[in-house]
């Protein structure tokens, strides 16, 4: 995720960005849903984690309603 963001011009670093690269590849692994922003959305399936590892990769907090709520009724 780091060498993509830095190769990546179009958009400048965040402060958040580091704690980002930190955290959301753990994530990745061990939860069953990650929401974050679409930028990491897009670098983590680039990269198949959500293939390899099961986890849905989501970017708007509408989509995780649905996802709740389907498994309720599961």
């Amino acid at each position: 995720m780091r060498s993509a963001k830095l190769r990546q011009t179009q958009q400048k670093w965040e402060l958040n960005d580091f704690n980002d690269i930190l955290a959301l590849p753990v994530a990745a692994v061990y939860c069953d849903i990650i929401v974050t922003e679409k930028q990491w959305v897009h670098r983590l399936r680039q990269g198949k984690v959500d293939e390899r590892y099961g986890t849905t990769l989501l970017h708007d907090t509408a989509d995780l309603v649905d996802i709740l709520a389907n498994a309720s009724n599961s």
